[in-house]
């Protein structure tokens, strides 16, 4: 074996300690995907397998085998980019509907996509040319190890900007709705209640946006590693890069599923497929108030929709008396 790739190899493997620590590693991944295949199964049982199939639960059936197809190099390059491109056009739908269709918003983000997508293809196709291509092999145990990596980076780097600037804009502005939902809840209800607050949370998928931006941030420093060196510092990355979007991304999806047939569909209308009201809101006459908890139908809901009968119930009340 080389000396400078010896030298390499040895430097990536102490920060793991050995090979036994990584397959241990390795290991605890792997059970806390199933694990949590295990606790939402019940939930694609009824959300996806019961219902009509449509573009959402296609999406939800492919992310697995797009993560199985990572490890055929003929496809993995492609099927990833497809799948990331359909996941973020999920979110983007989602952050149209949060700001009521709003055709700048849309605008802005379809732009912001365009750009990204195209960067996407222009670095796969760069990148799958064997020659901008290098290999280095070294020995584990009994086994030999290629590692394959890309010595163009030109375009890598403007695709890595561009999509952290796209799960930075996305992220904010799921954010900033949150708060302000957040807000005007406490305006109407006058109370501060956690669970409330934290259904809302979890119902609008914030945490989804969040864990998308964190994975563009762990891609650009996958990306950064790749230009020093390979070794087993740089396959844990990959792994933890990739694992949390074949977990949360399925996950994403069944809860707008979830969404759309526990408060919009047969309360604002059907057909959407969005989870959040998207069609809804053209259709049907919807009140602030009850836009504002378009996902979140809970006490406070029940709340801000009741006022307006006890004020009208008090001030009778009140005339029947003078």
């Amino acid at each position: 074996m080389p000396v400078p790739v010896q030298q390499a190899i040895n430097g990536l493997v102490c920060p793991l300690g050995d090979v036994t620590t990584f397959f241990f590693f390795a290991v605890g991944i792997l059970t806390a995907v199933g694990y949590d295949y295990v606790l939402t199964f019940s939930n694609e049982i009824e959300y996806i397998w019961k219902k009509p199939w449509t573009w959402m639960s296609t999406l939800k059936q492919l992310s697995p085998w797009a993560c199985r197809g990572k490890t055929i190099i003929v496809i993995r390059g492609w099927a990833f980019v497809l799948f990331l491109g359909a996941a973020d056009m999920v979110m983007i739908l989602r952050v149209w509907a949060m700001y009521s269709r709003s055709r700048l918003i849309l605008v802005s983000l379809l732009v912001l996509f365009f750009l990204q997508m195209v960067s996407v293809l222009l670095t796969a196709a760069i990148q799958s040319d064997p020659r901008n291509l290098t290999a280095a092999t070294f020995q584990i145990l009994d086994f030999s190890v290629c590692i394959v990596d890309p010595t163009s980076f030109t375009w890598a780097k403007v695709n890595s900007i561009l999509q952290i600037t796209n799960g930075a804009v996305l992220c904010t502005l799921a954010v900033f709705q949150f708060v302000r939902q957040s807000f005007e809840m406490y305006n109407v209800t006058k109370e501060w209640k956690l669970n409330r607050y934290m259904g809302l949370l979890v119902r609008e998928g914030i945490l989804y946006f969040f864990a998308a931006f964190m994975f563009n941030i762990v891609n650009e420093l996958a990306s950064a590693k790749m230009l020093q060196n390979s070794g087993w510092q740089l396959i844990v990355t990959v792994i933890i890069q990739y694992v949390p979007v074949f977990t949360l991304t399925p996950r994403f999806i069944m809860s707008l599923r979830e969404l759309h047939m526990r408060d919009v569909e047969g309360r604002r209308g059907s057909g959407i497929d969005s989870g959040f009201g998207l069609s809804s809101i053209s259709r049907t006459a919807v009140t602030v108030r009850s836009e504002v908890f378009a996902g979140f139908r809970d006490d406070a809901l029940e709340d801000v929709e009741m006022a307006p009968r006890k004020v009208e119930t008090t001030k009778s009340m009140n005339d029947s008396f003078n």
